[in-house]
């Protein structure tokens, strides 16, 4: 995803939301996006890399988990 379309998306994001979970996190595009803003936004994420979730949980005092999107519960 283009860093341009996420900027699209932080900014669809409303203003009263407390909680995101991004499904394959990735290297924290959307994460840096999101805890640079003004808000307080909790984070919840998983991916398949366990480079990315390691770096994710090193990063951000928030919770990501090494998952893939096939195993979770909804």
């Amino acid at each position: 995803m283009t860093k341009n379309r996420i900027k699209i998306i932080y900014n669809l994001i409303p203003k009263n939301v407390k909680n995101i979970i991004d499904i394959g996190a990735g290297y924290e595009y959307v994460e840096k996006l999101i805890k640079n803003g003004e808000r307080d936004i909790k984070l919840h994420g998983n991916d398949i890399s366990p480079n990315a979730i390691k770096h994710l949980n090193k990063k951000f005092d928030d919770f990501f988990k090494l998952k893939s999107v096939d195993n979770m519960k909804y």
